[in-house]
């Protein structure tokens, strides 16, 4: 992948819909759409031994600083809870972060090389929040998004979105889609891998099953792809 991060590239119509891209990978697949969309970096936030990591929180600092509604903030998939922390150092007006992970690792193998169940947790090490600020759903998204929405009518204002696979970034979407509204700001965290696509499919055909419109802001210099929420 193209490393430079000095400067744009010129790509595709930032402004997309089911309509105006077609799903799957037919016309533009997930790399390409990753290619053409802007590119933002901070130095003050890189740690070259830490890359991954601080591709995310560029990423988190850049999303922030898109929202522009009121509401909470969700993250799907939470793992050592590093981003989290990071995200919680930005909670503002009583806003609250919500956090679903089931710490079980991956529910089905990811990319042909992680296997079921990688990055599951041992109970000691599972992260511990502050609950005056952060909220835990722990289980699979399937089970815990659905009594989410139940009690929390009100839109979210960003969502962190670290699912990975296509079936885990579905059924994010189509159980939280009622708070996801016009200027909901969404980060995917692993929008393209080498090998994978899998939460720009999603995305796609969430478009296409909801009749949804949203328009793509930037990208990392990582997998990190932020987007605006347009309908």
């Amino acid at each position: 992948m193209d490393t430079d991060i000095t400067r744009d590239l010129n790509g595709i119509p930032a402004v997309c819909s089911a309509r105006a891209e077609v799903a799957g990978k037919d016309a533009q697949s997930g790399h390409a759409i990753w290619q053409g969309l802007r590119r933002v970096h901070l130095p003050a936030l890189w740690d070259a031994n830490d890359r991954s990591y601080a591709r995310c929180i560029i990423g988190l600092y850049y999303a922030v600083a898109e929202i522009r509604l009121p509401g909470d903030f969700a993250q799907f998939g939470v793992y050592r809870g590093r981003s989290a922390r990071f995200l919680e150092s930005f909670l503002t007006s009583g806003r609250k972060l919500h956090l679903f992970d089931s710490f079980e690792g991956l529910p089905t193998e990811w990319t042909g090389v992680l296997p079921a169940g990688a990055f599951r947790l041992r109970e000691a090490d599972i992260p511990r929040f502050d609950p005056e600020t952060c909220v835990v759903h722990r289980g699979w998204f399937k089970d815990t998004a659905p009594p989410f929405v139940a009690d929390y009518p009100k839109p979210l204002a960003f969502i962190h979105m670290d699912a990975d696979l296509y079936t885990s970034t579905m059924d994010v979407f189509d159980n939280i889609n009622a708070l996801i509204v016009p200027e909901t700001i969404i980060m995917f965290d692993e929008y393209v891998m080498q090998e994978s696509d899998e939460e720009h499919r999603a995305l796609i055909d969430w478009t296409r099953r909801y009749d949804r419109r949203f328009e793509y802001l930037w990208r990392t210099n990582g997998a990190q792809v932020c987007i605006r929420i347009l309908q």
